[in-house]
């Protein structure tokens, strides 16, 4: 009987270490996976040219695609149309054809430019109504996927152009642009999104910098201060058919890559209050490009940089300093003035005055400007300035 007990303690002893020494390593697990597919969405539109009609002295010539003197218009491809040795009373009309290949919801805009020594000598139409001159910009316009539509397009050298456009070349080009319609007319604020901008404005804080997306907005009405508003260059436009800014003030603000698209004024007898910076920005107009009427403090600053500003410029006397540099001035078919009235600085910036039927020219009206490193594309700097504002200092070329 002692031996079998004995015999038994050992056994319960050996099966109680194994179970110390399993438990270090063995553990029960279990794992389960899924799997997510992304597929990205596509934003796509197409367009070609068809449809192309040849005139000469508003009659349709007898060989579509020749002029009544020689001259002829071609497609190359379906994306260029080449007109070759025009005179005086040639047009051509066609259509610009445009498939949507989007797979989501999309926003589109059409832009037709002109570029070129012939470009101010053409007359370009499109629309419907043929009501649109170029160069012209449409307004983002929702578009169903797979819609497909064209626009009549003409382009005329009329029968009173003058032989200073003889020789002369020029290229209209159409560009057809479409983003994702969720990116339009909206904003954001670091990584929150609003529906709108005013939406943003009321959610602001001070030093804050709203995102725009795409779009055409109206330019908050009142007093703008502490703010930073950031587009996507010419496709985030203000809009406004009279002037976009008029009569506001201007608090340390910054716009950044956006447009300015007034059918009077861009910035018109606004007031200036601290610093107020435009990078990057386009003022389209048919009067005032930017116009400050009055300055708010002993030191107000006005910055101008990597701009293109058409038609007429003037900085009230009460502004303390202009700052203008890397930006490009237009005529605007009325105006080509540079005016300010207090210490000025322009540098290297050009100047491209010959679309201005009236007031031409850099002509300070107090204050001393400076053009440092600036060019005149119709002759020299000194062509755009006073001889004796030149000569008495008022102007300091450089």
């Amino acid at each position: 009987m002692k031996k079998k007990i004995i015999l038994s303690s050992v056994l319960t002893i050996a099966l109680c270490l194994s179970l110390i020494a399993g438990s270090t390593f063995a553990l029960f697990t279990s794992t389960a996976q899924v799997n997510v597919a992304v597929t990205a969405g596509k934003v796509e539109v197409v367009a070609t040219l068809a449809d192309l009609a040849t005139y000469s002295m508003g009659e349709s010539t007898d060989v579509s695609g020749t002029f009544a003197n020689g001259g002829t218009a071609s497609f190359t491809d379906a994306k260029e149309l080449v007109l070759s040795n025009a005179t005086p009373g040639d047009k051509v009309t066609f259509n610009v054809k445009i498939a949507n290949e989007s797979n989501v919801a999309a926003s589109y805009r059409i832009k037709m430019t002109a570029i070129g020594e012939l470009a101010d000598g053409l007359i370009g139409k499109a629309g419907e109504n043929g009501e649109k001159t170029v160069p012209y910009t449409t307004l983002w316009t929702s578009i169903d996927m797979n819609a497909e539509f064209e626009i009549p397009v003409s382009i005329e050298l009329p029968k009173d152009a003058g032989n200073e456009y003889q020789g002369k070349n020029a290229t209209v080009i159409i560009t057809v642009e479409a983003v994702q319609r969720n990116a339009t007319n909206v904003a954001w604020i670091g990584d929150v999104y609003y529906e709108s901008l005013e939406a943003a404005m009321a959610a602001a804080k001070e030093g804050d910098t709203i995102q725009l997306g795409y779009g055409d907005y109206e330019m908050p009405s009142g007093t703008l201060e502490n703010l930073t508003f950031k587009g996507y260059g010419d496709a985030t436009t203000f809009l406004d058919n009279g002037s976009v800014l008029y009569h506001q003030t201007l608090s340390n603000v910054t716009f950044r890559d956006v447009a300015f698209v007034g059918g009077l004024d861009a910035v018109r007898m606004c007031i200036a209050s601290g610093t107020v910076t435009f990078d990057g920005c386009s003022f389209m107009n048919a009067q005032y490009g930017i116009h400050f009427d009055s300055g708010k403090t002993a030191n107000d600053l006005i910055v101008i940089k990597n701009c293109e500003i058409y038609g007429w410029n003037s900085f009230g006397s009460s502004v303390e300093k202009v700052e203008i540099t890397d930006s490009h001035f237009y005529g605007n078919g009325s105006y080509g003035v540079l005016r300010p009235y207090q210490n000025t600085v322009v540098t290297n910036c050009t100047f491209d005055f010959s679309n201005a039927d009236a007031s031409v020219g850099i002509i300070p009206g107090a204050g001393q400007t400076r053009l440092i490193g600036c060019t005149n594309v119709g002759g020299a700097i000194e062509d755009l300035c006073d001889a004796d504002q030149i000569a008495n200092g008022t102007v300091v070329i450089e």
